[in-house]
């Protein structure tokens, strides 16, 4: 709008009318939006400018003409009262309330969360109970009456009951099924952080509950009568997880396919009418991950499509399936050419003990000749999946400039099956490391990079590795970019201003990362700030100071300690930042220092032999 805010606006495809808004904020953005019905959507706000932390966004209702509109939860933001001309009421739920999800039985109802939160533990949520809410009386009611005890996750069966919950009490995860009878059973009991071998994920209209189980993960149908699994899986994707999500069709009470992700995103149609349209997009829109999105999708008018590509973000458009014609509706960041942006392949690396690490390596842009600078991109986490085919803005920014970009999933990244997954449990710094350094090494030994000019950066466990690569392999990282990073596991624990859960630092620390007492000395070793003197490369270092994730206090006690001169450290704080840049002042800042940083420290080669490609 003309105030720079995102608006929520209405487009009727049908009639060609011009788009009216239907509800605008003058210091908030409209954020998440649900249809709940034909006539009714609710939708959350933030403070995408990032001046004003925002926290929980609320929920507002309001009918597709931009009548009725209502404040259902209170946002954690004070914002400007005045919606479309109508008045905030002041009888709404309070901030530890969240939308969960919509009903399709034409009430327009919803589903909210209200999260109770522990009173010696702030940031640990020790349960969750689920409320049927009214989006016009605001009237609720209690879906969970009678809950075990330590549920946070719920699934919804195909009449918009609870029906599955997860459980975490201490050290175990707890999967319950709810009988006819009202009474709440135990499916199975698992270590909290070690087992994925039961993962509820959605109800089909027959009455069977999806899992994924098994080491890859894979999709597979358990019958709760029976209790017992199909024979064989309904979805097993080679090489990945089945994290699969469904397309159904409430109104058509029919499962039309999965949605999953490989090397990039996919449809499998299982209804053969869909698996048309999907050529017919796919061919108009070739060389893109073209995702067909609808509500009632058997009886939709239209269809809309998302449409991307390694070189292009996001476009959309309205499908008609009866005269197979798509419309262009609008794209995000409409000033980007593809022209200018780089290819990005999905890629597969032998580790140096054997083990296969996917990664994506975006290309410059011609006229950058071979063989490019190079920046191994470390994704944050660690412990979940680092990025996909479609278009990176931080790699493309990289690659516009004339680098090549490799971003490894490396051992401990999820959506490559459990053991790929438990491999990287208590590596940092030691094989998830060797994974980065290997990545650089195949970039060199492909004919991609220049073994003389290679870089490392990442942000949070990615500015930890960037550090750690300076240490590791001073002989092949020339310099590294850390932002909010990690320098000393042992201040995960021990730092007071954390948003760190108890649960997290007692049981999932110890798992995952490592025993602050039994691994103390492992610990040691893999710590920039305890190895700080044997960081002597460029370093650019970037820290928010309200970061609870993790706080200033990590880049501090590094700058203070490391070797490296002073005119070769270049460090900024972002004054009212957290755990990642929302002002946009801060972001252009930051990335033009990244962009001066490496071509100080790449543009020409080092002194002495280029790093070998053979290992």
């Amino acid at each position: 709008g003309a105030s720079g805010r995102t608006q929520l606006a209405m487009l009727d495809l049908a009639a060609a009318a011009d788009m009216k808004t239907i509800a605008t904020f003058p210091d908030a953005d409209v954020h998440s939006v649900h249809w709940v019905g034909d006539d009714r959507l609710v939708f959350d706000i933030l403070d995408l400018t990032g001046q004003r932390s925002t926290g929980n966004g609320g929920l507002f209702a309001v009918d597709r003409d931009g009548s009725h509109f209502l404040a259902l939860i209170a946002p954690t933001f004070r914002f400007h009262q005045d919606v479309t001309g109508t008045r905030i009421h002041s009888r709404v739920l309070p901030t530890t309330f969240t939308f969960y999800a919509v009903t399709h039985d034409g009430s327009g109802d919803v589903i909210v969360a209200e999260n109770l939160f522990s009173q010696s533990d702030p940031f640990n949520v020790r349960a969750t109970v689920l409320y049927r809410l009214n989006t016009r009386s605001r009237k609720t009611r209690n879906l969970t009456m009678g809950q075990p005890a330590g549920v946070t996750e719920w699934i919804l069966d195909p009449g918009d009951a609870p029906r599955v919950a997860t459980a975490y009490v201490d050290a175990r995860r707890i999967v319950y099924q709810r009988e006819e009878s009202g009474r709440w059973i135990a499916l199975g009991e698992f270590d909290r952080y070690r087992s994925g071998e039961f993962v509820p994920r959605f109800f089909g209209f027959d009455g069977a509950l999806y899992v994924q189980h098994g080491p890859l993960a894979s999709l597979f149908r358990f019958d709760l009568s029976q209790h017992r699994f199909d024979d064989g899986p309904a979805l097993q994707l080679d090489g990945f997880d089945g994290s699969v999500d469904p397309v159904l069709d409430f109104k058509a009470q029919r499962m039309l396919g999965y949605r999953y992700q490989t090397d990039a995103e996919h449809t499998s149609w299982l209804d053969p009418r869909f698996a048309e349209y999907q050529q017919q997009i796919d061919a108009a829109l070739p060389n893109a991950t073209n995702t067909i999105t609808c509500g009632d999708c058997v009886s939709s008018r239209f269809l809309l499509v998302a449409s991307t590509s390694d070189r292009q973000p996001a476009r959309y458009f309205a499908f008609d399936p009866v005269a197979a014609s798509l419309v262009a509706i609008g794209g995000e960041f409409p000033w980007i050419q593809a022209s200018q942006m780089g290819r990005r392949e999905f890629v597969r690396y032998r580790s140096r003990d054997g083990l296969s690490i996917p990664a994506y390596v975006t290309s410059p842009p011609e006229p950058y000749p071979k063989p490019y600078p190079l920046v191994v991109l470390v994704h944050g986490g660690p412990y979940v999946r680092g990025g996909s085919w479609e278009w990176d803005p931080e790699a493309q920014f990289l690659a516009s400039r004339g680098y090549a970009v490799i971003q490894p999933e490396y051992r401990g990244s999820k959506g490559f099956g459990f053991d790929f997954y438990k491999a990287g449990w208590r590596q940092w710094g030691l094989a998830m490391q060797d994974d980065l350094a290997d990545a650089a090494q195949w970039a060199v030994a492909q004919g991609i990079a220049d073994g003389q000019r290679i870089a490392i950066a990442g942000a949070s466990y990615g500015g930890y590795a960037s550090l750690m690569g300076l240490i590791k392999n001073p002989e092949l990282f020339r310099c590294a970019v850390d932002w909010f990073g990690v320098t000393d596991i042992d201040l995960i624990y021990s730092a007071s201003w954390s948003d760190a859960s108890e649960a997290d630092l007692r049981y999932g620390g110890p798992a995952l990362v490592g025993d602050p007492v039994a691994d103390a000395e492992q610990l040691k070793a893999t710590s920039p700030l305890r190895n700080a003197n044997r960081i002597r490369q460029p370093v650019l270092m970037a820290y928010g100071s309200q970061d609870r994730r993790v706080p200033l206090v990590h880049g501090q006690r590094l700058r203070s300690a490391i070797a490296t001169p002073r005119d070769r450290v270049e460090w900024v704080v972002y004054p009212g930042e957290g755990h990642g840049l929302r002002q946009e002042q801060h972001r252009i800042d930051f990335w033009t220092r990244v962009e001066k940083f490496l071509d100080k420290c790449l543009t020409t080669p080092a002194a002495g032999k280029a790093v070998s490609a053979a290992r």
